[in-house]
């Protein structure tokens, strides 16, 4: 779910809003249930993707912009 969420706003997706918030939850909820994830990296994928999901669609843009193709 990350990279999935990773690559569409990187690719400015007109869903990234709700990919990250879905991806935050999943984050907060799962990681730790699941087993196989690293708790600490889910927990801040899960706050960054908050924070993302609170930005307004240009600045969520401003920064896809700055990350790297194939991330």
């Amino acid at each position: 779910m990350c990279a999935l969420t990773s690559y569409l706003l990187v690719h400015k997706s007109q869903f990234h809003n709700r990919l990250c918030a879905l991806c935050a939850e999943i984050c907060a909820e799962d990681c730790a249930r699941i087993g196989q994830m690293d708790v600490a990296a889910c927990s801040s994928v899960a706050t960054l993707c908050s924070e993302v999901v609170r930005l307004d669609r240009s600045a969520s843009l401003t920064i896809a912009s700055s990350m790297p193709p194939g991330r």
